[in-house]
C-alpha cells in the first residue's frame, strides 16, 4: 500500500517582542533545529522579504551616523532589533506594524537614548555673600519669561533637534534623589 508523506511546517520560534512585533529566528536550509545566529525575521511565514541580517542593520546604522561599536551582533542582538525598529529600517508583513512609541525616538538615527535641556531664566533672593565671595540664594526659583532654547540632543549620534511639547513633568523621585544628593554636596 502506497505510504503518503505529510511535511509538516513547524513555525520559527520567537526571539522576542518589542512594541507589539514579534520577531523570529530564522533557520538554516529551512531546518527548525539550527537556528541562524545572526539573521531573524518579522513574519512567521518566513518570507525572505521580512528577514534581516543583524551585520547589516550596524552597518546600516553607521551610515545614519551612529558608532557601530556600540553594537556588537554577538551580544546585542536585542539592543539592534530595537534601535532598527525605533529608526523604521524593518519591513513587516501586511496586517503588522509597530505599535507607537512613547519614548522620543532621535530622527537622524532612531535612538531612543535622548535628553533635553533648557535655559530658563528665574530669580531668587539673595541671602548674602560669604567672605569668600559665595553667594548664598535661596532654594525658592520664580521663572521669569517664557523657557527658551529648548533642545533635544541624541546621545547616540550627537544630532540636535526641536520636538513641540505639551509640557513637562518633573519626575520627582529624580528630583528628590538630586535634592538628597545636593543637600550632601552644599
Amino acid at each position: 500500500m502506497p505510504v503518503k508523506v505529510i511535511k509538516e511546517t513547524i513555525p520559527p520560534a520567537a526571539f522576542m517582542e518589542y512594541r507589539g512585533v514579534n520577531i523570529y529566528h530564522c533557520y538554516e536550509g529551512g531546518e527548525a533545529s539550527t537556528p541562524l545566529r545572526y539573521v531573524f525575521t518579522t513574519d512567521v511565514e518566513e518570507n525572505p522579504g521580512f528577514a534581516f541580517d543583524l551585520r547589516d542593520l550596524v552597518k546600516q546604522f553607521a551610515r545614519m551616523g551612529v558608532n557601530p561599536e556600540r553594537y556588537n551582533p554577538d551580544q546585542h542582538a536585542r539592543e539592534i532589533i530595537q534601535h532598527a525598529m525605533n529608526a523604521g529600517v524593518l519591513r513587516y508583513p501586511q496586517g503588522t506594524s509597530p505599535s507607537p512609541t512613547t519614548n522620543l525616538i532621535c530622527p537622524k538615527c532612531g535612538s531612543a537614548d535622548v535628553s533635553y535641556s533648557e535655559w530658563l531664566l528665574v530669580r531668587r533672593q539673595v541671602l548674602g555673600m560669604d567672605a569668600d565671595g559665595t553667594l548664598r540664594v535661596s532654594r525658592e526659583m520664580k521663572a521669569v519669561g517664557k523657557t527658551r532654547d529648548q533642545a533635544f540632543s541624541c546621545r547616540e549620534c550627537s544630532h540636535e533637534f526641536v520636538q513641540e511639547v505639551a509640557g513637562i513633568k518633573w519626575d520627582d523621585e529624580s528630583l528628590a534623589a538630586q535634592g538628597q544628593q545636593s543637600a550632601k554636596t552644599v
